[in-house]
């Protein structure tokens, strides 16, 4: 049986958590709103640029499948993730195996006199969450993993990639 992935419910009780237990000092942390991939690709530069902080990455079912931060440039480290391209059915796509099935998008931000606790909070949030494309998740959401290895094929043949090995999705 698969293991129910989580969601923006799961994450708010993991930030309230971190705020009650674990208050940061200077900010309290708070989650942005929802960014579109699939209708706002093209303004990943205007909202995600000069930012640090946490980012959450949610599939179409608005699942939470990765989590990650950057403690210098948001856009920079979220435009690893996705390809800009003028066809419709690669646009804003989330790509290769670190992103995949990505549909949107959620930040934690973190001013930038204290870059460093991005790190911290998304340390906490992943333990907490365990989302299946961090490596935290893998043993939990193995099913998931493996219902990408079709968009995963997809894009290795459109990128001409080599393929991804057995381990990504296997005990």
């Amino acid at each position: 049986m698969s293991a129910v992935l989580p969601q923006f419910d799961c994450l708010s009780s993991a930030i309230r958590e971190m705020n009650s237990n674990f208050p940061r000092p200077t900010f309290k942390i708070e989650v942005g709103k929802e960014f579109d991939l699939q209708s706002d690709y093209n303004n990943l530069s205007k909202c995600f640029s000069n930012k640090v902080g946490v980012y959450i990455l949610f599939n179409e079912s608005k699942d939470i499948i990765r989590i990650g931060s950057s403690i210098d440039d948001l856009y920079r480290r979220l435009n690893t993730y996705f390809d800009y391209k003028s066809d419709d059915n690669i646009v804003g796509v989330g790509w290769w195996k670190e992103g995949v099935g990505s549909r949107y998008i959620r930040v934690i931000e973190v001013p930038g006199s204290c870059s460093f606790e991005a790190l911290a909070i998304e340390h906490f949030l992943i333990c907490k969450l365990c989302p299946p494309l961090n490596k935290e998740g893998k043993l939990k959401y193995l099913d998931y993993r493996k219902s990408m290895l079709n968009e995963l094929d997809r894009l290795s043949a459109l990128y001409g990639w080599e393929r991804v090995s057995k381990s990504w999705y296997t005990a």
